[in-house]
């Protein structure tokens, strides 16, 4: 205990100044000698108390038993009798000084301690000297404490009322709010457009800034300036076989495409093992292909067993090494083509498969239908279109030579030998070119579709082609049928002529075409399809092909049951201002088009939880096997399909309903046009339809909305009266040679199309010179009115890729743009376009001429 104080010293307490240093990061060391009281558990960081003598020189030369300080430290004087201690409950009276002898401490103002500090110097007071002596017993005696930042603070918020404090800062938030509106407002008021900042309107500024090629003059060449930034090829593009093969597309589906295909492979990325235990099936079986087909190493270990077991049980062919003997005398055509049936896919003979009956709404029929070969035969086609020779005979040695090498690559890599007759593959090449022959003859000599019996097909087949022998071989495994019931024959022509022309033909070649076509079609599940670092997008397209992918996109991405009817009632709009403003074609053709139903998003069966269970419940899913896994899939798909013969149809579903095909398609037999939710993901599609301005959707669904109902039009027989005039026009103003009729019925359907949503625009009162709305203004759209936007977003659809391989269909593409946008009313001074290549008699025109 510090001894008690003298009376005498206490009364030279008024000399004291109590000075507190305040908690600034500085360096010191403290210095305690032996007879000093310290405290270990105070900081360095803590205040302190010191007694300064006045006649002491400076802050740097205080003795070594006190602290020292390596720079000036801020003062403030405390005038306060009491000070609290961290470690006491309550104030602390310094023991034996009196209440009454601390009244007069020395009150020297900040300034001039603060002077004092910098100076170094204090100002001496008037007031007697204190004994050196007592000072030392005073310190002895006291208690020097130290009190801690976070006390320090307690003590201020002590002597503050902390509302006040708390509605200070409210209110300096509240000024500086004021004050980013105003600024804000004034910006808006300046601008007259306020910007969209939300991620659909961002990614619709993006995809219009990332087409145009602002550089390029438009008037110079408006394909370059509103395609131009996305025509060269990617990296992706020029690597990868599966990104080439999509090149004929337009950009907009490859753009669709891709996103489309990247959130698929983010989500079932996302979905871990675990997940699927408590999961939904669709989601179950979705993953569980996915998971397999990535594992190429797997795959690659496999190789082609799992492709060998299936060839191995059905019929063999002398083309085939497991194909131990083959008698053409015991060979059965249609049994054959029945075994065939779901491995051949399109390509097989005779396709069939369920569809709709016109006359019984909603019921379901089986179909019949000739082979489809644009998928096998189109990328050669295309790639003949860059020879320099137009020779038919030259061309058609060309085609069968691809025809030849594909074959030939899948007997070596698939089948695995070596041993075949060059012109054994040689005959079989030469089929495929007579069989698409007969289909694509025989197309235009028959109507679309012909509603009969199982009978009656059977009768006009005659004695070359037994019908209900291939039915036995297929169909009747999943389906019990009689000869009276109701088929749908596509292009019935054909098969008056395909019985005749298969018996023509050596019963080795066809055993041998169904077995390399087979081949053909399976190999893209095998080890051998391309598999590499864009291998997940060729995962991603085989499940496209899968119903519960379907489910699994629609539940995850796809657009509400109201945004939906928002787009049904803007297309049933777009529908009748098409019809009325065509009145001058025949009545039947703008009544047509009048009852076209228009269905938006997904069918409606795929929305049902059972329909999926129905379909997969019984389907083995090995993630350890994927080629054995998604043809049992695929073929479960099928099945149920042909098992749903006789049924009905609900009235949002349909057969031909492709969701995850990002383009509109048009089912004549029901007079239905489809609007895929693929679509729908792109920008501006991607927006609620009453979110943004109808302009927008006009010149992007509508546009390709129009296209769709113009080339619908124009290939119609009761319009090739009209069709001819333009065409006529148009080979005499532009320009004449082998792709003329190409490009010209391209014009047709794109200036059509074009040229109605422009009006329909101007119909709904927006004026063509007008600037855009004032809400829901979105970047890069300020500087062009909405004439100006409409044509340019329109463009947008109508751009391609400059695929190297094929010179010949991007002057196509280019030309039936330029000349589209030729077409167009008001093109030229819209652009302030002042050259005369811009000012044509419109042969749009010609198709409003009365009869």
């Amino acid at each position: 205990m510090p001894r008690n104080l003298s009376p005498s010293n206490v009364d030279r307490d008024n000399d004291l100044t109590i000075v507190t240093f305040e908690s600034e990061p500085y360096s010191r060391s403290a210095h305690v000698s032996p007879t000093q009281h310290s405290f270990p558990h105070h900081s360095p960081t803590q205040h302190s108390f010191a007694h300064v003598s006045p006649n002491q020189p400076s802050f740097a030369h205080i003795s070594p038993t006190k602290y020292s300080f390596t720079r000036s430290r801020s003062v403030i004087i405390e005038e306060s009798d009491i000070v609290s201690h961290p470690s006491r409950s309550g104030p602390v009276s310094p023991k034996k000084i009196e209440r009454s002898n601390t009244t007069s401490i020395l009150k020297t103002t900040d300034i001039h301690v603060r002077r004092a500090i910098n100076d170094n110097t204090l100002p001496k007071p008037s007031t007697p000297e204190p004994d050196p002596n007592i000072d030392e017993e005073q310190n002895e005696e006291e208690e020097v404490e130290k009190i801690t930042l976070t006390e320090r603070f307690k003590n201020v918020l002590n002597k503050i009322n902390c509302l006040y404090l708390i509605i200070a800062i409210i209110i300096i938030l509240l000024i500086l709010l004021a004050i980013g509106l105003a600024i804000g407002l004034g910006i808006t008021k300046n601008n007259q457009e306020p910007f969209c900042t939300s991620e659909t309107c961002l990614e619709t500024s993006s995809r219009f800034g990332d087409y145009i090629d602002t550089k390029q003059p438009v008037c110079d060449n408006i394909y370059k300036f509103a395609c131009g930034n996305v025509r060269q090829l990617s990296w992706e593009d020029q690597t990868s076989r599966y990104a080439r093969s999509w090149l004929y597309k337009p950009e907009y589906f490859l753009e669709a495409g891709n996103k489309m295909q990247n959130q698929l492979v983010l989500l079932l990325n996302r979905t871990s093992e675990p997940d699927l235990i408590n999961t939904d099936l669709a989601l179950r079986v979705t993953k569980t292909i996915f998971d397999a087909c990535m594992n190429v190493e797997l795959r690659m270990q496999q190789g082609l067993r799992p492709l060998t077991s299936v060839m191995e049980a059905l019929p063999c062919s002398p083309v085939s090494p497991l194909c131990k003997t083959f008698n053409s005398s015991t060979f059965e055509l249609e049994r054959s083509i029945g075994r065939f049936g779901f491995y051949a896919g399109e390509y097989n003979i005779i396709n069939y498969d369920k569809d709709a009956d016109p006359d019984r709404k909603y019921t379901v029929v089986l179909a019949f239908s000739p082979p489809s070969f644009d998928n096998f035969l189109g990328p050669l086609k295309r790639e003949l279109e860059e020879t320099p020779f137009n020779n038919t005979d030259y061309r058609l040695n060309v085609l069968i030579y691809g025809i030849k090498q594909i074959f030939t690559r899948n007997i070596i890599n698939i089948l695995q030998t070596t041993k075949y007759n060059e012109s054994q593959i040689e005959e079989v090449a030469k089929f495929v070119i007579e069989l698409d022959t007969l289909t694509k003859t025989t197309e235009k000599m028959s109507q679309s579709f012909t509603m009969t019996t199982i009978e009656n097909l059977n009768d006009m087949l005659g004695d070359n082609f037994d019908i209900y022998a291939l039915l036995n071989a297929d169909v009747s495994d999943t389906n019990q049928w009689n000869v009276t019931s109701t088929v749908m024959v596509n292009n019935i022509q054909y098969f008056q002529y395909v019985g005749a022309f298969l018996r023509s033909k050596r019963a080795s070649i066809i055993a041998d075409y169904l077995t390399l076509i087979t081949t053909t079609n399976l190999a893209r599940y095998s080890s051998q399809a391309q598999l590499g670092d864009n291998n997940w997008r060729k995962c991603i397209d085989d499940l496209i092909g899968l119903e519960a992918t379907v489910k699994v996109y629609a539940d995850n991405f796809g657009a509400s049951r109201s945004v939906q009817n928002d787009y049904l009632y803007i297309l049933n709009d777009l529908r009748d201002f098409y019809s009325s403003s065509h009145s001058y074609l025949p009545q039947e053709q703008t009544q047509k088009i009048r009852n076209i139903e228009i269905k938006v998003g997904v069918p409606k069966h795929l929305q049902n939880q059972s329909t999926i269970e129905t379909i997969y419940s019984t389907v083995h899913l090995n993630s350890s096997n994927y080629f054995a896994t998604i043809v049992r899939t695929l073929k479960a798909q099928r099945d149920y399909r042909l098992r749903n013969i006789g049924g009905q149809l609900d009235g949002n579903d349909n057969v031909h309903w492709k969701p995850l095909l990002p383009e509109i398609t048009y089912d004549e037999h029901e007079n239905v046009m489809f609007i895929p939710i693929s679509l729908l993901q792109l920008p501006p599609l991607n927006m609620e339809p009453n979110s943004h301005p109808k302009w927008m959707t006009y010149s992007s669904l509508g546009f390709l909305f129009y296209q769709k109902l113009s080339q619908i039009v124009w290939n119609n027989d009761r319009s090739i009266a009209y069709k001819n005039r333009f065409l006529n026009c148009f080979d005499k103003t532009h320009f004449a040679g082998a792709a003329t009729y190409e490009v010209a019925n391209q014009v047709l359907y794109n200036t059509d199309a074009l040229d109605t949503l422009l009006n329909k625009i101007q119909d709904d009162g927006q004026h063509p010179d007008s600037k855009v709305s004032v809400s829901n203004t979105i970047p890069n759209f300020l500087d062009y009115n909405i004439y100006q936007l409409a044509v340019i977003q329109a463009s947008s659809f109508m751009c391609y890729k400059d695929d190297p391989t094929n010179t010949v269909q991007i002057r196509i593409h280019e030309r039936s743009l330029t000349y589209s946008l030729m077409e167009i009313s008001g093109f030229a001074a819209a652009f302030n376009c002042t050259s005369q290549t811009y000012y044509f008699n419109r042969c749009i025109e010609r198709l409003r001429i009365s009869k």
